[in-house]
């Protein structure tokens, strides 16, 4: 097993996110130190990457929340406001 891991600068959001089960994302999820770390297979982890960015957009509008997600590497995003 591998895992995707969505780093939040506000504190909570993590716990929040995590119910993404209304935005198609059904994966065993885990929180860990306020951040959140969704299972995939290896070899899995781009097509799981793009889901993991399609539900934060979906979670940023609906929720209006002036947020960006940035991929570090290939199992790492970070949840931040825009530069800008």
């Amino acid at each position: 097993m591998s895992a995707i891991h969505v780093r939040f600068t506000r504190p909570g959001d993590a716990y929040s996110f995590a119910e993404l089960g209304a935005h198609g994302l059904h994966r065993t999820q885990k929180l860990h130190d306020g951040d959140l770390e969704i299972e995939c297979r290896i070899g899995e982890e781009g097509e799981v990457m793009r889901e993991v960015e399609h539900a934060l957009d979906d979670w940023f509008e609906e929720r209006r929340l002036p947020f960006t997600p940035d991929e570090i590497d290939g199992h790492t995003i970070v949840v931040r406001p825009p530069a800008g």
